[in-house]
């Protein structure tokens, strides 16, 4: 399996919340860009942030969380140039699967948020 890191790591966690800061212009596409960032890479930024939240509070280290569903998504415009700041509470954990709300931060405006539903596989 191939690794597409956006968030190298978490700012911040507590056993319920976790943060992370994304530069879009840190994203190499393999050729031109678009004129601004596209909205799958908002949502997989959120992904990527809620993941290692789950991942930091979960007691098994052979597991790993990867997205299932998206609700109520609303994703506005980043600029390449951008920093992000990427946010995301659990909302609801089960034993193998959990509610993430996770919202997106640029320019002090709100850009991008999203109702996620992970769920966790063994390695």
């Amino acid at each position: 399996m191939t690794s597409f890191r956006l968030i190298a790591a978490l700012t911040e966690w507590t056993a319920d919340r976790g943060a992370a800061l994304w530069r879009p212009a840190d994203v190499d596409l393999g050729g031109e860009r678009p004129p601004r960032v596209p909205g799958a890479l908002l949502l997989e930024a959120l992904v990527q942030c809620a993941g290692m939240v789950l991942q930091q509070t979960d007691p098994d280290p052979t597991v790993f969380w990867m997205l299932a569903g998206v609700d109520d998504a609303d994703v506005g415009v980043v600029a390449w140039h951008d920093e992000v700041i990427v946010d995301c509470t659990i909302r609801q954990r089960l034993q193998r699967a959990a509610t993430v709300d996770a919202n997106a931060v640029a320019r002090d405006h709100l850009v991008c948020r999203a109702a996620l539903l992970m769920i966790s596989r063994a390695l």
